[in-house]
């Protein structure tokens, strides 16, 4: 009899290398730094279901539907649990970005392994025991351990569970990524930090007498700091302790005796889906939420007693940063607005952003780089993180000191861990990897000695991304992880992006000529932001294949200004950065204007 075994991740100890056939659920199983484990096994990878854009894209609005009857219904459980009556609001900001991402993970892990038994309905595996299973702390252990192996194997032992599937188990000794303080560096870092510090302890006594709080506002603190003197300290920056070091510390209260009740929850919606998710809640619903609430809020109430607060402004806190969710939730209970500025490129052009969609229910006002002054509760305002780069791009213009080819380069975990218009799960940014190796070779040999490669540091996510990138082009240059990107992009003569991301926006607002390329099946846009980007290229800068970007690299270099300088790439960047990159050297005095009003 034929015994087929499924490896659900990179942990080969759970594979059963003995079995007739061997199966990968996924691309993600065959960790590049792991070679060793895969090469000399025969095994079939299963196709994902992702790869279907639309089909995922069909599934954003369903999981949507899930995890707002899932909020729901969870907001009351906390507030009995807890003995609160706080509004569906409130949770939605302590408990939504967890809660979304979560049911987006458990979507897909489901899908994969419905579709690894349909194909393979005799299929065996090995799981994790229940003894080496570990409860999130709070949401940035979900995100980051979604990216990795071991909290994986424990989603589909906990999915395989709920969906009445026999297997095998073992034991994992594992834990959770651990914080760890920066230290080092130079005396202004040092400082800097030491500031931090103070400020963390402090701050929240002095800050709550403000009419206007800030926090994570994806800006250096010097930045923030100038901003604050220039509102004559009537808006004050708030620095919120890390989540693992906040009151109740990485070692929350033993198991709340009401945790196994989540696996009751009866949410408006009955599907099986929502079902099995409701069943994987006591295993995986962050301690934070229910051990740690009640020690998180008392420090909310203690250190922002009786605050000033008018209006309360985040940038890129609100997916993870615990402590400011709290303090978001209480303030609005008490009559503050929230606004919520973005914070980085997709915004307003992808055709689905879970973080703008979140972002946007839970604030007051939206604040955006240029986008969506038709849509309600969106207003645009000129970016200051834009307008710095700006800056940096005129003083770096006189010294000339920086790469003449700069490529910023990203990188995409092996797991599915939200879902959005970009590289999603690890067929597909295998595929983005190759369009970055088929440019670079793609290069006239005199073009590529003037390019320095930025790899995505510090994430490698079991790529062994500098690896590959020798392998695919041994003469290629690389930056050093030391180096400081964003003046490596403010001094190139060029710049090459490949994502719709951040840097696009920073280099065509600030005047950098760039080359772009994507996978259009990859980074799908919204309708409405679909001309802009034709524009670009139609003009030249935006491409969709490496093999075009690349050619026209090797056409304009070196006399790359004449084509940059030209009408139409030039009416090209400006259109686009007013629509999505808008930038201004005042931007403090049109901050304090709009926070004003």
């Amino acid at each position: 009899m034929t015994s087929i075994s499924l490896c659900t991740t990179a942990l080969s100890d759970f594979w059963d290398t003995t079995a007739n056939r061997i199966v990968m659920l996924g691309q993600w199983c065959l960790r590049n730094d792991r070679r060793d484990d895969w090469r000399d096994l025969d095994y079939e990878v299963l196709p994902h279901p992702w790869d279907d854009r639309e089909a995922m894209h069909r599934a954003a609005g369903y999981e949507e539907s899930v995890y707002q009857s899932l909020l729901e219904c969870l907001a009351v459980f906390m507030n009995q649990v807890h003995g609160e009556s706080h509004g569906l609001d409130y949770w939605r900001l302590i408990l939504g970005p967890w809660l979304l991402h979560y049911v987006q993970v458990i979507h897909e892990r489901h899908l994969c392994l419905e579709a690894a038994l349909e194909r393979h309905p005799g299929l065996r595996t090995i799981g994790l025991a229940a003894g080496s299973f570990r409860v999130p702390r709070h949401t940035d252990d979900h995100l980051l351990g979604g990216m990795d192996d071991p909290y994986n194997l424990q989603i589909y032992t906990a999915l395989l569970q709920a969906m009445g599937f026999d297997f095998s188990s073992r034991q994992l000794e594992w834990e959770w990524a651990g914080w760890a303080p920066v230290t080092g560096g130079s005396l202004p870092k040092r400082l800097s930090r030491k500031l931090r510090t103070w400020w963390r302890a402090i701050g929240p006594f002095w800050a709550r007498r403000s009419p206007v709080v800030l926090v994570d506002m994806y800006l250096p603190l010097a930045t923030v700091l100038r901003f604050s003197l220039h509102t004559g300290l009537r808006a004050l920056w708030a620095e919120m302790p890390h989540p693992d070091e906040w009151p109740a510390g990485p070692d929350f209260p033993a198991s709340h005796p009401l945790r196994a009740e989540l696996a009751g929850l009866k949410p408006e919606r009955t599907d099986r889906f929502t079902q099995l998710v409701i069943k994987t809640l006591p295993d995986n619903l962050p301690r934070i939420y229910m051990e740690g609430y009640r020690v998180c809020r008392d420090w909310v109430v203690r250190c922002w007693k009786r605050p000033n607060v008018k209006k309360l402004v985040t940038s890129n806190g609100l997916e993870s940063n615990e402590p400011l969710k709290f303090v978001a939730a209480e303030l609005k209970e008490r009559g503050a607005r929230l606004i919520v500025v973005q914070h980085g490129g997709s915004y307003g052009s992808a055709r689905y952003n879970p973080n703008e969609r979140l972002e946007r229910q839970a604030a007051d006002e939206f604040w955006s780089w240029g986008w969506g002054e038709d849509q309600e509760g969106v207003r645009p305002v000129v970016s200051p993180k834009l307008s710095r780069m700006a800056r940096m791009r005129q003083t770096a213009n006189r010294n000339g000191r920086g790469p003449a080819i700069f490529y910023v380069s990203n990188a995409f975990a092996r797991y599915h861990y939200r879902t959005w218009s970009c590289p999603t799960a690890a067929g597909q940014a295998r595929r983005y990897f190759e369009w970055q190796f088929r440019f670079l070779q793609a290069l006239a040999p005199g073009v590529r000695q003037n390019l320095i490669f930025r790899p995505y540091y510090p994430y490698d996510y079991g790529w062994s991304l500098v690896d590959m990138v020798k392998q695919a082009c041994p003469d290629i240059v690389l930056d050093e992880a030391g180096h400081d990107y964003t003046r490596g992009i403010a001094e190139a003569e060029l710049v090459v992006c490949d994502v719709n991301q951040t840097t696009m926006l920073e280099t065509l607002t600030s005047d950098i000529p760039t080359i772009a390329f994507w996978d259009a099946g990859l980074w799908e846009l919204r309708p409405e932001a679909t001309p802009f980007f034709t524009r670009l290229h139609e003009a030249g800068i935006l491409h969709f294949s490496p093999g075009s970007a690349a050619e026209a690299m090797n056409q304009i270099w070196p006399d790359v200004r004449t084509w940059w300088d030209g009408p139409e790439a030039r009416a090209a960047r400006r259109e686009f950065s007013l629509r999505f990159a808008r930038q201004d050297p005042a931007w403090m005095s049109q901050w304090w204007k709009a926070l004003s009003s």
